[in-house]
């Protein structure tokens, strides 16, 4: 909820409405994991509303999600029995498209920022234009690049990413990571005990330094 103008979702439900329109056969359904209207940063019920795809939608509980009392097993099955994960905006790692290669599901991403790293199994969307009205130049995908995308995954037929799950595994997996950090602690305990714990001895120069003296008039 707090990066709902970031993500450009006006764009996503448009690009969605396009493909309902073009494959009504797909049945399609969406659901959305985040603040409908308060605590969000925008009215996503009215923009759901004005997109026409609200009677498609449905929304996480919006009790539980103020209260934190969804777990993480939850989400991984919210991941798991979705066809298709969508996230075409600028991220700065890129957590969903992760958790979609985790599972073994498509994801829609951007073609710029990290999507492209990250994504084994989906469908990339080009950069329309640039957002400027912000303090940060964002880049903004066209709905009917979006539109595509998902017509790209559904044409492909259902099945599971096993190049994206495999990638997680070997990556991004407790194991790798944990051993990762690990590595950073022992550098930054190094560093510490070489350049914080201590007062340093003065060098040659700082010593001749020392004994000049200097009259000032």
């Amino acid at each position: 909820q707090a990066n709902q103008r970031r993500k450009y979702l006006r764009e996503t439900f448009q690009g969605i409405r396009l493909f309902n329109e073009a494959y009504p056969e797909a049945h399609t359904r969406v659901y959305l994991h985040t603040q409908l209207r308060r605590g969000g940063e925008q009215e996503l019920d009215l923009m759901l509303a004005e997109d026409g795809i609200e009677h498609l939608t449905r929304c996480v509980d919006q009790y539980a999600l103020s209260m934190g009392s969804i777990s993480e097993e939850q989400i991984a099955k919210i991941f798991s029995v979705a066809d298709c994960v969508m996230d075409c905006c600028l991220e700065g790692y890129g957590y969903s498209h992760v958790q979609s290669q985790a599972v073994g599901v498509p994801c829609v991403t951007l073609n710029e920022g990290p999507g492209l790293e990250l994504i084994k199994y989906g469908a990339a969307v080009p950069v329309h234009h640039d957002d400027y009205t912000g303090l940060l130049v964002k880049p903004v995908p066209h709905p009917g690049s979006i539109a595509q995308a998902l017509e790209t995954i559904y044409k492909a037929g259902p099945g599971k990413g096993t190049e994206g799950v495999e990638w997680v595994k070997q990556n991004l997996s407790w194991d790798k990571i944990a051993g990762q950090w690990i590595d950073l602690i022992d550098e930054v305990m190094e560093i510490r005990e070489t350049y914080s714990m201590y007062i340093p001895a003065p060098g040659p120069s700082l010593r001749r330094r020392a004994k000049q003296i200097i009259e000032l008039h």
